[in-house]
């Protein structure tokens, strides 16, 4: 051999050779002895293993070997991995273990309900969230009746972490199958893990969906931590689905001083746009989460302290539905400065001098834009610490964005809106006051870190600012006359508030409206 992976390649396929001569002499000694296949004098005899003296490494012209065969690798100490991925880095919100255990949910009721609607079986998908006291610990439960699981998608990709059967060639081949495709949300293969931050035991319930009305056997999982070995007995489940218990920790339950509504709340801010009907059971109150409650949110209610009325501003709500397939569905309050008749990047409301007790003082107010929103600056008078007029400056928003963004109906929880954002955080910059309520959807692709907690600033990125922009401006133009979208266009060229991405999709605009 002439490197060291071609001699381990070698190995590893003469350890299967080794492997199927050990299971060929076992069944010849089966052949032989036991009466009930009929015993047999068999003459076969097998080696046990190879002859594997003759697998060297090539020499040099002095006998020596080129390089040192030593099966040496990286290998990862599972634990402390495990506790990583548990930690700030990945998860540290307990949150996260609700969400990825209802994105698991939707993920295999859509898989299933796509596969019923290939086989021509009627299928109404569910997902139950269930948070309640049994004795004196409280349960988090998520059950759902979607595609299920066997003992072969447990051992390769629910025990396997790091290996989400969502970006599985055989997922693929399947969903290639049916005639209806989704996107879906489970990608990393880790979520699992965030369970362990609520409880120290995750008991499951299965059953998988294995052909047209064919179902696999019913298995119940118990997990007793992070690095212990799965528990798995015969399971009494009839319908195919899975349900996960939680039993959470006594004195780290971070729901403790909940009620039952802000509980619900909490699982509808995560799941705001659910693709299926979501029911959330609390030991009080009970709630359906379906996708006409995103439709109807009510934008007045998410304006927040930096977002005033004006007269000098015109409001304009757009609607973005999920039949026009513009890649998102939601809602947009877009504020655009007036002046004069016509849409400003700024406007003095006025300007005086004033003579008071001898000196002269500037009174000025005035509307300027800035990053994402309006300013209003107001010079004027006051008194000092010593009794003395002086001229004073105030600045507050009138219009300041807001950003409250889904990804396939689950939360992002970090907004793409911020004045000071870090470097590396996707962020929007434009010069459009708004309130924005959308879920991003088909069509569109951003990337999320692993705990999908904020979206990756990256070229996906860039173009999702770009198809926003469009979009956005498109609705516009059906709101405003053209002289006056004109001249919004104008105004927007003229702004340094904007990214390349930004530049070219007004650019698409400019070319349409010409």
């Amino acid at each position: 051999c002439e490197h060291p992976a071609i001699e381990l390649s070698i190995h590893k396929f003469c350890d299967l050779i080794d492997y199927e001569l050990g299971e060929a002499n076992n069944l010849i000694n089966q052949l032989k002895t036991n009466v009930g296949f009929g015993a047999r004098d068999m003459e076969v005899e097998l080696p046990f293993s190879l002859d594997r003296t003759k697998i060297k490494t090539i020499t040099n012209i002095d006998g020596e070997p080129i390089y040192q065969f030593r099966d040496s690798q990286f290998k990862l100490s599972k634990k402390q991995v495990i506790n990583i991925l548990m930690g700030t880095k990945l998860y540290g919100n307990t949150e996260v273990a609700l969400r990825e255990l209802i994105q698991n949910s939707i993920d295999a009721c859509l898989l299933r309900k796509s596969l019923a609607k290939k086989w021509n079986e009627n299928y109404d998908s569910k997902v139950i969230v269930e948070y309640r006291k049994i004795g004196e610990i409280w349960n988090l439960i998520v059950s759902d009746n979607g595609i299920g699981m066997d003992q072969y998608i447990i051992d390769k990709y629910f025990s396997n972490i790091g290996s989400s059967y969502y970006k599985s060639e055989e997922f693929f081949e399947l969903q290639a199958s049916t005639e209806e495709h989704f996107t879906p949300i489970s990608k990393f293969g880790i979520g699992i893990l965030s369970c362990f931050m609520l409880s120290d035991f995750i008991n499951v319930s299965t059953k998988r969906v294995i052909g047209h009305y064919e179902y696999s056997k019913a298995l119940n999982v118990r997990i007793e931590g992070e690095d212990s070995i799965f528990h798995i007995t015969k399971g009494t489940r009839t319908e195919p689905g899975t349900s996960v218990n939680l039993e959470i920790r006594q004195k780290r339950n971070p729901w403790e001083h909940l009620s039952s509504m802000e509980f619900i709340k909490l699982v509808e801010k995560i799941i705001p746009n659910p693709p299926i009907d979501l029911e959330i059971i609390t030991d009080e109150s009970n709630k359906v989460r379906t996708t006409e409650d995103f439709r109807n949110i009510d934008l007045d209610a998410e304006r927040t302290s930096g977002w005033k009325d004006n007269d000098l501003v015109k409001e304009y709500l757009v609607e973005f539905k999920k039949d026009e397939n513009l890649g998102i569905e939601g809602k947009a309050l877009i504020a655009i400065l007036q002046h004069e008749g016509k849409p400003a990047d700024d406007c003095e409301l006025n300007n005086n001098t004033f003579n008071i007790d001898g000196a002269d003082f500037q009174l000025k107010r005035d509307v300027r834009a800035s990053n994402n929103g309006y300013i209003f600056d107001s010079k004027g008078v006051s008194y000092d610490k010593n009794g003395d007029l002086t001229s004073s400056n105030t600045t507050s928003w009138i219009c300041s964005s807001k950003a409250v963004i889904s990804n396939h109906g689950i939360e992002v929880p970090t907004s793409i809106i911020q004045n000071y954002p870090r470097t590396d955080q996707a962020v929007l910059k434009w010069p459009i006051p708004m309130i924005l309520y959308i879920d991003i959807q088909d069509g569109i692709e951003i990337d999320l870190n692993a705990s999908r907690t904020e979206i990756i600033k990256n070229e996906k990125f860039g173009l999702f600012e770009k198809k926003l922009l469009i979009v956005v401006l498109n609705k516009l133009q059906e709101e405003m006359d053209e002289t006056e979208f004109s001249s919004y266009i104008e105004l927007l060229e003229r702004s340094t508030i904007t990214t390349s991405y930004f530049k070219e999709g007004l650019n698409e605009i400019k070319e349409k409206y010409a």
